[in-house]
């Protein structure tokens, strides 16, 4: 079986990145359309790190080091749109020899240069993941991981069009799960017991020794420098906090459901036309790569089936090895006609980036050069929308609270608040908010950016996305309490953090109450 030229790769997969890579330059900026409270948590950290501070020991992240770490060389000379660009761009090259390997030690021309094209897509994205039209740096941790384990994937399940160098590409595939543990550890836990398995059904254990033996001397090699027992004790009080569920469909939603039934009875297809036909190992290979998929996927925010892009990538391969196996074929066509929608998001997220129009536009944080070239809407930043319930007391239909299961109501200093939460206007009322709070201050909602409106430093030990922990409630000397939060589950979990504290009130308005906690 042929494959793609490797100089000619190469030069298209650098091209590709720097192509790319230029939307925010020629832009003048970093545009983004949605998600300003992950922008302003990706700001909040980088500016951390930046300043000195690091992760899981200076303030708290279940999010490895390696997901930030990118950003922070280009932050002393580059304002953040730009360290963004040049961050992202920095792991694709990175990536590219990962890359340019599977594609040309295991698939066929066109698939090889679909995979190897989308790899670095999705790197560089400048979306999320989503089934509309939108920029955003949310969660940009979760493309670079889908890479990382889709080049390990190929690596690990398919045999090599030429010669065999099963210790080279057992170490490339060790190197990139070792990695990806300080990424985000989800990946790891899914795909690398998986992947363990493919190896010992294939017998290959030179790919096997050398994968195990890479994998944990990355792991050993990062472990102390990007502070790995903080980083365990972080996702330990993660996994153990109140507001850490899946954020999004539950599970069996997402094999039966109808957005995703097609493309669970693609890979249940293709799997049993492989194992039909005498692939007995690729088919079973494929099976068991389904609950990794699932798990990702599901914990993931937006539940985008990347995933598809891999089983077309290896359906493809299969199928090209031996043109007889039709069935594999289709089922790998049918896999990239339903991840045409998440391909077409990140295909398209620079092009469109350069299409939005600046004069409706703001800055994120205004005064402040380190983030000066990173911009959101205007009217969603300022028109402050919010939800509330109109079953309270004194409210419109209080008459029909009797009737309904609802929980009680957050409570401080034995005072009762009102149920509300923003929709929009999250960073405009986070600068209001920021104006009158003194330093050291713990704010009982999701986001602990408010400092960044502000001439002080970031609250010490502070989770800057906090899950509903204490971390940074032993340094703070005062809380404040929104009265209408970003997340109003949030402020009721970590206003339980206070019930046994003695707090006494500094100040009130209509937007917050603040309190000085006493020792």
């Amino acid at each position: 079986m042929s494959s793609p030229n490797p100089t000619k790769l190469a030069l298209g997969l650098l091209l590709c990145v720097a192509l790319v890579s230029l939307s925010v330059p020629f832009k003048g900026g970093l545009y983004l359309t949605n998600f300003e409270g992950d922008a302003l948590h990706l700001a909040d950290i980088v500016l951390r790190m930046s300043g000195g501070e690091a992760p899981h020991a200076d303030f708290m992240t279940p999010l490895g080091a390696l997901a930030f770490w990118p950003f922070v060389p280009f932050q002393s000379t580059l304002p953040l749109g730009l360290s963004y660009t040049a961050g992202q761009a920095l792991v694709a090259l990175a990536l590219l020899p990962f890359i340019w390997r599977a594609a040309t030690s295991r698939l066929p021309p066109a698939t090889g240069w679909a995979f190897a094209l989308l790899c670095v897509l999705l790197v560089t994205s400048l979306a999320h993941g989503d089934d509309r039209g939108i920029t955003a740096v949310s969660m940009h941790y979760n493309r670079w991981a889908w890479v990382m384990v889709f080049v390990a994937t190929v690596l690990t399940t398919l045999p090599p069009t030429g010669a065999p160098r099963p210790l080279l590409d057992g170490a490339l595939s060790g190197l990139l799960l070792g990695a990806v543990a300080y990424l985000k550890v989800t990946y790891f836990v899914a795909f690398a017991p998986v992947l363990l398995l493919i190896a010992l059904l294939r017998g290959d254990l030179r790919f096997l020794a050398a994968g195990i033996a890479v994998t944990a001397v990355t792991g050993a090699a990062l472990f102390f420098p990007l502070n790995g027992m903080g980083y365990i004790a972080d996702l330990l009080a993660v996994t153990n906090a109140p507001l850490r569920n899946a954020p999004g469909l539950p599970l069996q939603d997402l094999i039966i459901a109808p957005t995703y039934i097609a493309a669970t009875l693609t890979l249940f297809a293709g799997a049993m036309i492989l194992r039909r036909k005498g692939r007995g190992v690729e088919g079973l290979s494929i099976l068991i790569l389904f609950p990794a998929f699932l798990v990702v996927t599901w914990q993931n925010h937006g539940n985008d089936p990347l995933w598809l892009i891999l089983l077309g990538t290896l359906l493809a391969a299969m199928w090209n090895t031996d043109r007889a196996i039709t069935g594999a074929g289709l089922a790998a066509l049918s896999a990239w006609v339903l991840a045409v929608p998440s391909i077409t998001v990140h295909a398209l997220s620079a092009p469109r980036h350069l299409t939005l129009p600046p004069a409706s536009y703001t800055q994120m944080v205004p005064g402040r050069p380190e983030v000066a070239d990173v911009h959101i809407p205007t009217r969603p930043a300022y028109l402050v929308r919010a939800r509330t319930v109109l079953n309270d007391p004194g409210a419109p239909f209080a008459m029909l609270a009797d009737r309904i299961n609802e929980a009680q109501p957050a409570t401080v200093a034995g005072e009762p608040l009102a149920d509300c939460q923003l929709l929009t206007g999250i960073t405009g009322t986070m600068e209001v908010l920021a104006q009158d709070m003194p330093s050291g201050t713990y704010v009982a909602d999701m986001l602990s950016s408010h400092w960044l409106y502000t001439d002080q430093p970031p609250p010490p030990g502070a989770a800057p996305w906090n899950y509903g922990t204490d971390h940074g409630l032993t340094e703070a000397s005062t809380l404040l309490v929104p009265l209408c939060p970003i997340n109003a589950r949030a402020r009721s979990e970590l206003l339980k953090l206070f019930e046994a504290r003695t707090l006494t009130e500094i100040s009130r308005n209509d937007r917050a109450l603040t309190f000085r906690i006493e020792p």
